[in-house]
């Protein structure tokens, strides 16, 4: 971490900044594109994609959980195949060129189950400069930190979260990731007393009674 021995005071606010924002968004798709946003400014960079995968213990293939990308809209270069075929242990990030992109790659372990998030974050254009040595490093230092934004994804991964209908998983998801009974109402656009009548469905099915109880037993392991 030599690099990274002296962290610029605009750095420091901007990470801090970041870190607060992701705090206070709900929506586990937009924290991920807010988290994206963020580190593009934090490295200079243009676009990125964060991609949450699961590998199978028995094909050695993995699978994607969930995506999101930054701009919403865009075009984002094609992954590498090293971001869904690497090992998901592999922690270190790498950058990579071809076809006027330069690309920073990010991956952490979530819990102690074989499922990896990764981040890439692109520079493109035939100008487009090489991530330096510092800029792996603050992104690497900072996606670590905050790699409790996946606890969703690695709880509806779980069995027991597979064995829920559709309907209860979405309100599971939308319920871990910190929205009240009313806002999950509103966003899935059904009857409040409906939402209520998952969310103890939910309990029941987990053994717990509220959503820190359920994120202590099947995240914080």
């Amino acid at each position: 971490m030599d690099r990274l021995r002296s962290i610029k005071p605009i750095e420091t606010r901007l990470m801090l900044r970041l870190a607060n924002c992701l705090h206070s968004t709900h929506d586990p798709i937009v924290r991920k594109q807010h988290l994206l946003r963020g580190l593009c400014e934090l490295v200079h960079g243009a676009a990125g994609a964060c991609m949450v995968t699961q590998l199978d213990e028995v094909s050695r293939r993995p699978s994607v959980i969930s995506e999101a990308k930054y701009p919403a809209s865009a075009d984002c270069p094609p992954r590498p195949l090293n971001s869904l075929d690497a090992p998901a242990q592999a922690s270190q990030p790498a950058a990579r060129n071809g076809n006027d992109i330069q690309i920073l790659q990010s991956i952490v372990q979530l819990s102690d189950l074989p499922v990896s998030a990764t981040i890439q974050l692109y520079r493109i254009g035939p100008s487009a400069r090489r991530f330096t040595d510092r800029a792996h490093g603050l992104t690497n230092l900072f996606h670590k930190e905050m790699s409790w934004i996946y606890q969703a994804d690695v709880v509806l991964i779980s069995p027991n979260a597979m064995s829920l209908s559709p309907r209860a998983r979405q309100t599971l998801e939308l319920l871990l990731s910190g929205l009240g009974e009313k806002q999950i109402a509103s966003q899935l656009r059904l009857s409040p007393n409906t939402v209520h009548h998952y969310v103890k469905s939910i309990h029941r099915h987990f053994g717990v009674s509220s959503r820190s109880e359920l994120l202590a037993r099947w995240v914080e392991r």
